[in-house]
């Protein structure tokens, strides 16, 4: 019966299961892969565990320098590291709570791709279709065992929420009354973003904005509008209580813990990187002096980038009918073109530093211009997403369900290539409470007066939010 409330049906939630299952191969093992934001991703877990039952909300301090890389000197929100905490809180050891949360992270992806793209798109085909190509997102894998970022992997299992919340937006009718719903969606997977990883946050934000001025003269219908504006609002009055102390913090930043001039830039990708078929595993992220030798995987996968290619051909092709499915399919194709550009070298990155305070807060949020690759890959997904709603439309049952079996055996092949040279190239850690592999982080123990009522009225905020779906709840039943 829960299976029918929520939509899931068993044959479907199986699959998932397997989409999730194929994406966790290198977590099934007696080891942990060792990755450049490991240590740090060890350091919280280890700083939120010390700090359950001593400090609420649990705010980890970042480490003072760049010397271990910006995962631990980040301000992060750390709300999904209870997850972890809590496992070793129970008994389970560092290792073994970091690969059941990435396993969580991983099959709560699948559900949220599927859930959302079944919703923006009324197929379930196409919903499971969109899960198997955003779980197995070559950019997501490398998150989860190249930089084994818990924080980021806890973001890519929310962002669908909020990409399919702005696909929405554009593409109900002004007379349309489900606006309501979503604003909501778009709220909780902006909020959910923002308590995840404030990079992924800030490009999603951007990828709005962008999305926002390619849509044109559509953006300024007035409920589109006002449901921006409600998400702007929910997210401030919920996510206040830690987005206010981190752009305090980020604004007083000596700006000599910035990147030198120029060296923000080296972080740049080549387009070549997004049309990658077989991938290494490379661990590379300097692209200005190594270029793509030893490169890590940050495109969407070929799979992905041959969909795209095929919607960009419907839409040369005249073949897309929905007046409002092709104006948003022209606004999404013009804002991942534009995420590509900004997560290149190209980008004039460096001329914002040391401009002013905001743009150094601005450049801090995202670090490197590749964290853009992430809203470009989510937008590629979109795109592919509704090519393959147009073939519903344009071609026959048959050839639809071949298109659907080549892509799926494209991606299950060279998913499975480049989890297995992780798994060959990678090195490896058994001992993760080694000096050497943990950063000793810290919890926040103080913090002011101000920053404390912030807390409380988010606090508050949230109470009543519960409370309000709690009674429209109990009065939806009554009339049924």
């Amino acid at each position: 019966m829960k299976l029918k409330k929520t939509g899931v049906e068993p044959g479907v939630l199986f699959l998932l299961l397997i989409i999730a299952g194929v994406s966790s191969v290198p977590l099934m093992t007696d080891y942990v892969l060792e990755g450049s934001d490991l240590g740090a991703s060890f350091g919280r877990i280890e700083a939120v565990k010390e700090g359950l039952g001593k400090v609420f909300p649990i705010r980890v301090s970042p480490w003072p320098s760049e010397e271990l890389g910006h995962a631990a000197a980040s301000f992060q929100g750390d709300v999904f590291y209870l997850v972890p905490a809590l496992l070793r809180w129970l008994g389970a050891g560092l290792g073994t709570a970091y690969k059941l949360t990435m396993l969580l992270a991983s099959f709560g992806a699948a559900l949220a791709a599927y859930s959302s793209f079944r919703r923006c798109f009324g197929s379930r085909e196409i919903g499971l279709a969109g899960s198997m190509l955003f779980t197995w997102c070559p950019c997501r894998l490398n998150e989860v065992y190249v930089r084994g970022n818990l924080g980021e992997a806890a973001a890519w299992t929310f962002l669908p929420l909020a990409v399919s919340g702005l696909v929405r937006l554009y593409t109900l009718e002004e007379n349309q009354g489900e606006y309501g719903e979503v604003w909501k969606e778009c709220a909780w997977g902006f909020g959910l973003l923002a308590l995840s990883s404030t990079g992924i946050f800030s490009v999603t934000v951007g990828m709005a904005l962008v999305l926002f001025f390619c849509m044109g003269r559509c953006s300024l219908s007035r409920k589109r509008l006002l449901a921006l504006g409600k998400v702007s609002g929910a997210l401030a009055v919920t996510c206040g209580w830690f987005l206010a102390p981190m752009l305090l913090r980020l604004w007083n930043l000596p700006a000599g813990e910035l990147q030198a001039v120029g060296q923000i830039r080296s972080g740049g990708m080549y387009p070549g990187q997004y049309l990658s078929v077989f991938l290494w595993g490379g661990r590379g992220r300097d692209f200005y002096s190594q270029g793509m030798t030893g490169a890590q995987a940050l495109g969407p996968g070929i799979g992905v980038v041959l969909l795209a290619l095929l919607y960009v051909w419907f839409l040369y092709a005249g073949k897309v009918a929905p007046r409002r499915e092709r104006r948003l399919g022209l606004g999404m194709l013009g804002t991942v073109l534009v995420m590509v550009w900004f997560s290149s070298g190209s980008f004039p990155w460096d001329l914002l530093q040391g401009r002013n305070p905001l743009a150094d807060m601005l450049l801090n949020l995202f670090w490197t211009p590749a964290q853009w690759g992430t809203a470009a890959c989510a937008g590629m997904v979109v795109l592919a997403c509704l090519a393959l709603g147009q073939g519903t439309r344009c071609w026959e049952e048959s050839r639809f369900l071949g298109l659907l079996i080549g892509v799926g055996a494209v991606c299950l092949g060279t998913t499975q290539f480049f989890l297995g040279n992780i798994l060959q190239t990678g090195a490896f850690v058994r001992a993760p409470q080694e000096d050497s592999v943990l950063v000793p982080l810290q919890v926040l123990a103080e913090e002011s007066a101000a920053w404390r009522l912030c807390e409380a009225v988010c606090l508050a905020a949230v109470c009543i939010c519960l409370v309000r779906i709690i009674l429209r709840r109990r009065k939806n039943a009554k009339k049924i």
